[in-house]
């Protein structure tokens, strides 16, 4: 099968490899689409700071596909034909942070294929069915709605909350989408580049700011009254983003970094204005166990507005290019 393989730092070749094989308790998978995340970009340049460099290796998590083997020992009745989005870590289920309802810091966890390929095989936990109505296009949101659910429950988002969010990208709009859907009244949206800034607004943005020619803690606190936000999501991974967002919290906030930063740098923060404030600050990893509740939201949502380009597996370099020059929304790689 084709794939593209990472054989070093900023290095992807598109090649044939041997198909994977199924076991007993595994589903295979024709890989219809696979989105680029903002950690294929940081993996690509050795940067992710929770993957080791190894090569040759086939990345691409944010997955959907059309089951064409069903392993003997699985349990949940899939079938070949049937169209679902999956993803690529499973917990063991058996130790301590499997037990204690935090399988994303699983200590035995297993990485099944990377999606920029063919094919990819995965345990049956990891795989979603799709409903008639969403398409396989749409199915490779599963994974990064479920960080942008998360992001809001952390962040108490509710019914009459202000909400601000910092980056306009794929997961700073689905939490838009998200907060707007749980019932935020007023959604403050901070984006340099003007064509996600008018994304923004077509999906709900209260007000949008460009950073670079307007005062985003001017605008933030006049649109709430002086008081400042409930809930204030950084999803850039800027340093100073990260900074900002705890200065735009209002009393009792919530400050929600949604996004992967700089491995060993950090962000002063006055730990009298958190006292003063009676903030909290939340960081926001893997949400596994919220999966299943953003596969529900897949067919609510009009998530197909994103996905803004499409490529061609052999063009794989050409779209990560294009999603490192801010040139696309969200980029999928059709292999």
């Amino acid at each position: 099968m084709k794939a593209a393989v990472q054989k070093a730092i900023n290095r992807v070749e598109v090649e044939e490899v041997p198909e994977p094989v199924t076991q007993p308790e595994q589903v295979k998978v024709k890989i219809a689409f696979a989105g680029i995340c903002g950690t294929d970009i940081e993996i690509l340049h050795g940067q992710f700071g929770l993957v080791k460099p190894e090569f040759p290796k086939i990345e691409g998590h944010e997955a959907s596909g059309v089951i064409v083997e069903v392993g003997s020992k699985t349990k949940l009745g899939y079938q070949v034909g049937q169209r679902v989005a999956m993803v690529p870590a499973a917990p063991c289920g058996a130790c301590y942070f499997c037990r204690n309802g935090q399988e994303a810091f699983c200590e035995h966890n297993t990485m099944y294929s990377g999606a920029f390929a063919e094919y990819g095989v995965y345990g049956e936990g990891q795989v979603f069915p799709l409903p008639d109505e969403v398409s396989l296009e749409v199915g490779t949101m599963l994974e990064p709605l479920s960080i942008a659910m998360r992001g809001c429950d952390v962040g108490r988002v509710g019914p009459g909350k202000s909400v601000a969010i910092l980056g306009s990208g794929p997961i700073g709009l689905l939490t838009l989408m998200v907060a707007e859907r749980s019932g935020a009244s007023k959604i403050l949206v901070s984006e340099p580049v003007a064509y996600k800034r008018e994304f923004a607004e077509r999906m709900g943005a209260t007000r949008t700011v460009d950073p670079t020619s307007e005062d985003v803690a001017s605008v933030g606190f006049e649109l709430t009254g002086g008081r400042g936000f409930d809930a204030v999501f950084d999803c850039t991974g800027k340093l100073e983003a990260a900074r900002q967002a705890v200065h735009l919290a209002g009393p009792g906030g919530h400050v929600v970094w949604a996004a992967v930063y700089p491995v060993g740098k950090e962000v002063g923060v006055s730990p009298w204005l958190l006292y003063e404030k009676d903030l909290s600050i939340h960081g926001l990893f893997q949400s596994p166990y919220f999966l299943w509740r953003a596969s529900a939201m897949l067919p609510v949502l009009d998530l197909e507005p994103l996905i803004t380009h499409v490529y061609p597996l052999e063009r794989i370099n050409e779209a990560f290019a294009d999603q490192m020059a801010g040139r696309v929304m969200k980029a999928l790689i059709q292999p």
